[in-house]
Parts: structure tokens; C-alpha cells; sequence
């Protein structure tokens, strides 16, 4: 009975190491995520309407005509971003809030341009994007008694 009870602990710790393993590695390192920053943030609107456009023509099944059309609401989008970061005479939070206004805007323009079936979808991404948002900002509030502060680029990631 002992050895047993014993066997089962073995091969649940050895579950429970496995996964952790897998786990920790499918996690970008710091230089990864911090490239990866860099390269988004040295983006031309372009460069950045047409990756948004493609993952939501991936994740949505966008017809040709709704393809251009978002291209063109997130270009419009990102460049009115891209001129409120150059704005030097705005504060940080005035640029959070224009910014924040413009993708509010984009996901309404977005929105009307989809059927029911893609609305669908794009609000269940939506509803995942804030959720991993809001762990995240959950996550830097927590460590070393930091306060967790919004993140720009995070704000229009994936078009959102």
C-alpha cells in the first residue's frame, strides 16, 4: 500500500515538473520581448496597418472589399497615433487618452464594416485582449511594489 502511494506521488511530481518545464519554456526571454518592442515600435503606420489588417483578416475571413477598408481605418488610425506621439506638447496622459480615443474609434469603424458572424468573433478577440491585458497590467502592479502603468503600444496592438 505504501509503495503505491508512493508510486503515484512520483509520477504526479514528475507531471507536475513536466509542465512547468513546457511551460517556462514557451515564454519569450527578455531580450525576445524586448526586441520585439523595438521592432513595433520603429513600425511605419503602413507597416503597422497591414499586419493589423492581415491577423484580423487571419482570425475574421475578411472579404477583399472589407480588407481594404480596414487597411484604410487603420492606417488613418495609426497615423493619428503616430502624430500624437510626435506631439511634444501634449503630457503623457493627453497622449494615452488621444490614443486611447482613436482606437476606441477604430473598433467602432472596424465593427460596422464586419457581418454578425465577424462581429462575433471580433468582440470574443476584444474580450481576450483585455482580459490578457488587464492580467498583465495585474503583473507589473505586483512585482517589487511598483505601480503598474498602461503601456502605449499596447494600446493598438493587434489593431484592438
Amino acid at each position: 500500500m505504501k509503495s503505491l502511494k508512493l508510486g503515484t506521488l512520483v509520477v504526479a511530481s514528475l507531471f507536475a515538473i513536466n509542465s512547468f518545464a513546457q511551460t517556462k519554456a514557451e515564454r519569450k526571454t527578455k531580450a525576445e520581448r524586448t526586441e520585439m518592442k523595438t521592432e513595433r515600435m520603429n513600425m511605419t503606420p503602413e507597416e503597422k496597418a497591414r499586419k493589423q489588417t492581415d491577423k484580423m483578416n487571419e482570425k475574421l475571413g475578411l472579404s477583399d472589399d472589407q480588407n481594404s477598408k480596414i487597411y484604410e481605418i487603420n492606417l488613418g488610425v495609426n497615423m493619428k497615433n503616430a502624430a500624437v506621439r510626435t506631439n511634444e506638447t501634449f503630457s503623457k496622459e493627453q497622449k494615452m487618452e488621444a490614443i486611447k480615443g482613436n482606437n476606441d474609434g477604430r473598433k467602432y469603424l472596424i465593427r460596422e464594416t464586419l457581418n454578425d458572424e465577424q462581429k462575433a468573433k471580433f468582440d470574443a478577440m476584444k474580450e481576450k485582449h483585455e482580459a490578457h491585458k488587464a492580467e498583465m497590467m495585474e503583473k507589473r502592479g505586483s512585482k517589487k511594489g511598483k505601480k503598474a502603468a498602461p503601456v502605449e503600444e499596447d494600446l493598438e496592438d493587434e489593431g484592438l
